[in-house]
């Protein structure tokens, strides 16, 4: 069990809620995209939530339009997430999250968005035993929200 919280607090992109049972859990993703002209940005987040009461348990994709300001929240059944063990691939109903690439599929009463990034030449956050994500050193306190 050890073994398995150093490995996941070592790749900090991985989902880190396998295995849990009850209780309150968050986890989300940040992409910030910005075109080439700066004329479009955006920030998508997909995630998933587990509260005290089950029936709000739900799988989320947010986008922020950085433009207009405004965002849109789209909710999917908890069964409707699904993230691999040991990469970083994530699923949110029919939107898949890889780290080089993004697969949306958003058509609802608030959003029309669909389309698919490809990302190369990656620079990810460096992970250190010290710094192991954006976090620092709090990455490996197990209570710490994020």
């Amino acid at each position: 069990m050890i073994r398995r919280y150093a490995e996941l607090v070592m790749h900090p992109e991985r989902y880190h809620g396998h295995g849990r049972n009850g209780g309150s859990f968050f986890e989300g993703w940040y992409y910030k995209l910005i075109d080439a002209t700066e004329k479009q940005r955006f920030a998508i987040i997909p995630g998933i939530f587990h509260g005290q009461q089950s029936q709000k348990n739900h799988a989320f994709v947010q986008v922020l339009d950085g433009m207009t300001g405004h965002a849109t929240y789209h909710e999917y059944p908890i069964e409707a997430f699904s993230a691999s063990h040991d990469t970083f691939d994530v699923c949110v109903g029919p939107n898949r999250f890889r780290a080089d690439s993004i697969e949306l599929h958003l058509d609802d009463e608030l959003l029309s968005l669909q389309g698919e990034l490809h990302f190369s030449d990656l620079n990810p956050w460096p992970v250190t035993v010290a710094s192991p994500g954006i976090m620092g050193w709090y990455g490996w306190l197990p209570f710490m929200e994020c």
